[in-house]
Formats: C-alpha cells, structure tokens, sequence
C-alpha cells in the first residue's frame, strides 16, 4: 500500500504538492492553538470534568484517602518576593516563576520534599 501510495505521488510533482498542500490544511488549525495550550501534570487539569477517567479518579481518591494519588500540591507565587532594590532603596516586588532562578528554587522546594517524604517512609518501616 505504502509503496504503491508513495510511487504516484513521487511520480508527478503535483501530486505531490497537493498531499503537501492537503497535509497543512488539516494542520492548520491545530498549529493555531498550539501557542494557547496548557500543560500540566495535575489530573484535574488534564480531564474534563464529567468524564469517567475524572470519576474514577476522585473513587480512588476517596477509597485510599488524601494525598495518596497526589501527595504534593505545591503553587509557587513570586508576588511578594523581593525583585531588586534600587540605589535609593526602593524595593521593587514581584519575581517571575519563569525564570532559571525560580527553577532552581522550585528544584530545590520539590527536593526537600522528596528528602522528606523518603525520610518518613523509612521511620514508618522501621516501626
């Protein structure tokens, strides 16, 4: 199929041109929302809302209990973090959460967590 496929298309140029013209219009409208799209790695973000893979979901959670299928919840908010202060002592706030700092930072916050939670689970064991 493939070979047969890509030998008529190969074969005359504007066959080609016209699966190539065809191929952008279908992703067109696609490549416009890319720059829109949201990315998470919460699952209430991700699933609507009235969906079953959502219900089943919050089933779990009620079954095992909070915190067991997310432990962690973290929101970071540079608002009120100090961005500079200026040569007559003004302190400017605000810092941005997009920025290699705030990765670090963040980095570190999740780190400690991870040390912690490990650290917990080993005392657990050990009753």
């Amino acid at each position: 199929f493939w070979v047969r496929l890509s030998t008529r298309v190969l074969l005359r140029p504007w066959r080609g041109a016209a699966v190539l013209l065809l191929l952008l219009l279908v992703l067109l409208p696609v490549a416009l929302r890319v720059p829109n799209l949201k990315s998470s790695i919460s699952v209430h973000l991700l699933l609507p809302r009235s969906s079953p893979s959502m219900a089943s979901f919050e089933r779990l959670g009620e079954t095992f209990g909070p915190g067991s299928l997310s432990p962690y919840r973290i929101v970071f908010d540079g608002r009120d973090a100090v961005r500079e202060i200026d040569g007559e002592g003004h302190v400017q706030f605000g810092k941005k959460v997009d920025t290699e700092e705030a990765f670090e930072v963040m980095h570190y916050v999740i780190g400690e967590f991870i040390k912690y939670d490990m650290a917990r689970r080993n005392e657990t064991q050990m009753l």
